[in-house]
């Protein structure tokens, strides 16, 4: 037996001593890669039975939400930490959909010889945590399993926009190694990293004089889920990339860009000044343009769609695959319409984003298809190529979905009903998400921890009355030590605790309720 000195790194750098945070990422849905395709003008995968990768899959509540919605879609998920694959397991069993786990490395993951060939590949943010061999593995993965006419996801920190923090991030990762108290855990490293770099911050000199960006970072930072900061910046290996560099490797697995995963990234004059749009004209060469791009907006942030075997779209066939798709409301009606997201308030027409909230809400979460929207009165005197644009905005704003269509959710319903089911039964505990999985959007909905509370109550004794649905709750707080907090201030008494419970319950099924049900969750 080798002494332990000797044992591989089996991780590679990557921290495994905490897990991911247990989030939803809605672009690396088949059906949200599949709208930014066509919306781009490019034939996305084709067939009735396809196949989903994801690899470094977090927590796998994306992977899970995915497998129990997409009904045509077989799922599939390799992540290197054993326990994350753990967490995606018990999904799995729970909700009874069918995905494919296991913790298999990069460079395991290319000695087997019973894996099938892919037609969408995702990998979320994973792409900067892994040094250059690993990427290579990756590359080289895509290329033996991709499908050709298959999709890649790849989103990752992206430079110029990091630029400013690589410093810092430096200085975080020294001090955390050098510095902090022996024998503390990599939270506590973290903990004690982040303290110092805000004392440094605040001499206001060197480096931090005048840095007022890097400030702000450091401030968001310390608001941020203590496991997703180590997972974010205390990896052994943390390479933003330029996005030419990103598409050269791809094109060792006969890959080319195709388009950013939000659609609503396609519309330069949301956030390029007109002379900036005046100089991208100028350039004829799609990565240069791309690259010119992120120094135009100071990109952060990428998350592109690479094709196999790319073929375009002519304009009637881009055309007919988007009239047949369906959307619907993710956001209460009311709501919208009081407080319009600042984006799609500046981007889309008052009137048309009124009456296309109106279209929407009707249907009473009927999902509806954009030939169908276009023929309403409402939308009678709209050129099909406005409609286009306004649901984009307002898809990209997360005010409307991109949905499922009907006999599609009603197949996905029962498993996300048995996936929601051990959701809620989790909230307030640790292991608490804050997502529920709709049928039909074909993802994740954000619903609070308190509300989940109210759900699993309520489902699980439809019978109770309010009063009663309030002591439940009451109780089940109290237990666990928690209060009731409004207006940012916890609730003293029992009493106040009831009482605060009574209007958040008459709110939850005035408002947040009938959504979900319009959604398939409630």
């Amino acid at each position: 037996m080798k002494p332990i000195t000797e044992i591989t790194d089996w991780a590679s750098g990557y921290v495994t001593e905490v897990v991911y945070t247990q989030g939803y990422y809605r672009e690396l849905s088949p059906l949200a890669q599949r709208f930014a395709l066509v919306a781009a003008g490019f034939v996305p995968p084709q067939g009735d039975s396809l196949r989903y990768c994801e690899l470094g899959f977090g927590q796998g509540l994306s992977l899970n939400f995915h497998a129990a919605t997409q009904q045509n879609i077989e799922c599939f998920g390799f992540d290197i930490n054993p326990a994350h694959v753990a967490i995606a397991q018990d999904f799995a069993r729970d909700s009874q959909s069918r995905v494919v786990v296991s913790d298999d490395s990069f460079a395991d993951l290319l000695k087997r010889d019973d894996l099938p060939r892919f037609d969408y590949i995702s990998l979320h943010g994973v792409w900067s945590w892994i040094n250059d061999e690993n990427r290579g593995n990756v590359v080289e993965f895509i290329r033996r399993h991709l499908n050709v006419g298959g999709v890649v996801y790849v989103s990752y920190n992206s430079l110029p926009g990091w630029a400013h923090a690589i410093p810092l991030r430096r200085l975080l990762t020294e001090y955390a190694s050098l510095a902090a108290a022996p024998g503390n855990n990599v939270l506590e490293n973290a903990a004690e990293a982040m303290a110092f770099a805000q004392r440094m911050a605040q001499l206001d000199a060197g480096f931090f004089h005048g840095a007022t960006a890097l400030k702000a970072r450091l401030e968001s930072m310390a608001k941020q889920q203590k496991n997703y900061l180590v997972h974010e910046y205390f990896n052994r290996d943390w390479h933003p990339m330029y996005f030419s560099d990103v598409a050269n490797l791809m094109a060792q697995a006969k890959l080319e860009f195709a388009a950013p995963v939000s659609p609503i990234e396609l519309i330069d004059a949301l956030r390029i000044a007109p002379a900036g749009i005046a100089l991208l004209a100028e350039v004829k060469q799609p990565m240069l343009r791309e690259t010119m791009r992120d120094f135009l907006v100071n990109q952060q942030f990428r998350r592109d769609l690479f094709i196999r075997g790319a073929r375009r779209l002519s304009a009637k066939e881009q055309k007919s695959q988007l009239d047949e798709m369906s959307f619907v409301l993710h956001r209460n009606a009311e709501v919208l319409l009081q407080k319009p997201a600042d984006l799609s308030s500046r981007a889309v027409a008052p009137n048309l984003r009124e009456a296309l909230v109106k279209v929407l809400d009707a249907q009473q979460g009927r999902p509806m298809r954009l030939d169908e929207i276009a023929r309403t009165a409402e939308c009678a005197d709209v050129s099909w190529a406005a409609l286009r644009q306004a649901l984009i905005i307002l898809v990209g704003t997360g005010e409307f979905s991109v949905a499922h269509d009907e006999a599609h959710a009603s197949r996905a319903a029962p498993v996300c009903r048995r996936l929601n089911g051990v959701i809620v039964g989790k909230a307030g505990t640790p292991h608490a998400s804050s997502y529920l999985c709709s049928p039909i959007t074909g993802g994740g909905v954000q619903v609070g921890e308190l509300q989940q509370m109210l759900l699993h109550q309520h489902w699980a004794q439809p019978e109770l009355g309010r009063p009663q649905l309030a002591k439940n709750v009451w109780q089940q707080l109290s237990g666990m030590g928690q209060r009731v907090v409004t207006g940012g201030t916890p609730c003293d008494t029992p009493e106040d605790n009831l009482a605060a419970l009574g209007r958040i319950i008459e709110e939850f099924f005035r408002q947040d309720h009938p959504m979900l049900k319009k959604l398939g969750i409630a």
